[in-house]
């Protein structure tokens, strides 16, 4: 069994995962990241409420502060800028044709409060029908008027043609957001062609909203690029589950990771978590053929809700060089997962790596 050493090793790639392998990695750390797959929070739409966190739990003199400014700078490194901040709402459009108040939201969004804009145009594509550009036209004009808003909204249908959007069925029925995101970004043709028809129903608009479908790489830079392309600017709404949105947010701060040194092992289940007395030392991975063991000075289990790897129970003390966040604390509201996630995977991360790097001695 072959064996690496870490200062810092970290169990689960959702959000908390990739916050604490930041932090880690940020203060000086060697970070092994390791999961079986992505977490969690790409079947969303990445943004942040922060409304439902018990800050009499978490502990927070600040507001979370110190958290959030964190996970906003990666985060703009990455490629995925936001807008908002605490004490604010920011206000981002659904599926369903309803507003939804949020903390944070990334640009996708779009940078307008959409209630006071002259006219909208919701567009949607013949090749993603979960997306009904007429049916979300009419719900938001209905809240306009709720609200006294003189916004207009518009629907506008796209088609798309069979032989511009190539489906394969070759892994079984086509998840069509992801095919059409994919092709996006690869097929330069299909791209041209999206964006000439995005062109063309702008007329007088103010803002285009679309199906999140814009390209599975897609950066906030470039999607503000692509609306003064349109000649309009573009607001991504997250369709269903798997959403392209939460896809995109999981790519670029892989990138990001990857950047920062940290290594990553994914797509393999881990058998052990083996222990030296009071310390629990590192993991061994079911890879093919000759396992691999993972050693490390500190770990971080950011492994959810649903994992039996580490049975987090906050009324017993943890190991001393065990940290645990995210959804493996079992202490946040479906509302708050994400922004719980932030809190609590950067406190880990920085954490480990104190305990980490002093214990290699570095």
């Amino acid at each position: 069994m072959s064996t690496r050493e870490f200062d810092v090793l970290v169990i689960g790639e959702g959000l908390a995962g990739a916050m604490a392998s930041a932090a880690a990695a940020i203060e000086g750390a060697h970070v092994a990241l390791v999961s079986k797959g992505p977490g969690s929070f790409m079947l969303g739409d990445d943004c942040l409420d922060l409304d439902a966190v018990d800050s009499r739990r978490l502990e927070s003199d600040d507001g979370f502060r110190q958290e959030l400014q964190f996970f906003l700078k990666i985060a703009a490194e990455a490629g995925c800028e936001y807008r908002g901040w605490l004490g604010k709402k920011v206000r981002v459009p659904t599926i369903l044709g309803t507003f939804r108040d949020v903390t944070l939201a990334p640009l996708y969004f779009g940078k307008h409060d959409l209630l006071r804009l002259k006219e909208v145009v919701v567009v949607g594509f013949s090749s993603i029908p979960d997306f009904d550009a007429n049916f979300i036209a009419e719900r938001l004009s209905s809240k306009a008027r709720s609200e006294h808003s003189d916004t207009v909204f518009r629907a506008h249908q796209l088609q798309i043609s069979s032989d511009e959007l190539q489906v394969s069925l070759s892994n079984g029925p086509p998840r069509l957001e992801l095919q059409f995101a994919a092709q996006f970004d690869r097929k330069s043709r299909f791209r041209e062609a999206v964006i000439r028809a995005l062109a063309s129903a702008v007329s007088n608009a103010d803002l285009m909203i679309v199906p999140g479908v814009l390209g599975i790489n897609t950066t906030t830079d470039e999607l503000a690029e692509l609306g003064r392309q349109v000649g309009c600017a573009i607001c991504e709404v997250a369709t269903l589950p798997p959403s392209v949105l939460g896809i995109r947010l999981f790519r670029r701060f892989e990138h990001y990771l990857a950047k920062s040194g940290v290594e990553r092992f994914t797509g393999f289940a881990v058998s052990e978590l083996w222990s030296e007395g009071e310390r629990y030392r590192g993991v061994v991975l079911d890879t093919p053929g000759r396992k691999q063991r993972l050693q490390s000075s500190a770990i971080v289990i950011a492994t959810g809700a649903f994992s039996h790897l580490f049975e987090a129970n906050t009324s017993e003390a943890m190991p001393p060089n065990v940290f645990v966040c995210g959804g493996a604390l079992r202490a946040s509201d479906p509302r708050s997962e994400n922004a719980v996630a932030i809190i609590t995977g950067y406190r880990a991360g920085m954490c480990a790596a104190i305990v980490g790097v002093q214990y290699a001695g570095r």
